[in-house]
């Protein structure tokens, strides 16, 4: 019964039809998919499912599932994944909530810093609102991801998203 108006709820307040709602409620449900055996393949495919929805037509539960999930690979990868696969998941999953332009994912982003152009810019585009956050980064030289800090002010200079 609280699905159903869950359901309804979200479908009203961002205007989208009941079949992109559920859709979007089973991807949501998959990444978040807890059962070990078969766990990571259940998300693996709900994922690339999810890539394979334009941004703006990804409901709010389906992106914060995203986001959720980004989290949890980025605390578990640390020293290392522990195989390609994983790795490889952990850039999809990044790749998908780089794509949501919402602040909500500015500390996921500024976490992930070592990955690269996709975080830069995303972070970029953010301009003064991950601006405090990514120049703390930058500021701490004994971060791994210093570099990546540098580089996402530099281009918020560029693309002039902050006020210098």
């Amino acid at each position: 019964m609280i699905l159903l108006a869950l359901v309804f709820a979200l479908s009203q307040s961002q205007q989208i039809s009941d079949e992109v709602v559920v859709n979007s409620l089973k991807l949501a449900q998959s990444i978040e998919q807890k059962e070990p055996r078969r766990a990571f393949t259940i998300r693996e495919k709900a994922v690339d499912q999810a890539l394979g929805i334009p941004v703006g037509k990804r409901t709010d539960i389906l992106n914060q599932a995203l986001l959720v999930e980004l989290v949890r690979t980025t605390a578990q990868r640390r020293p290392l994944f522990r195989g390609e696969a994983e790795g490889e998941y952990h850039l999809s999953v990044l790749e998908a909530v780089a794509e949501w332009k919402n602040p909500l994912v500015i500390p996921a982003l500024v976490d992930c810093l070592e990955n690269g152009g996709t975080v830069f810019h995303a972070l970029a585009d953010f301009g003064n609102s991950a601006f405090p956050q990514v120049y703390k980064v930058g500021a701490e030289s004994n971060r791994s991801n210093a570099q990546g800090a540098l580089l996402t002010l530099n281009l918020m200079l560029e693309k002039s998203t902050i006020n210098a």
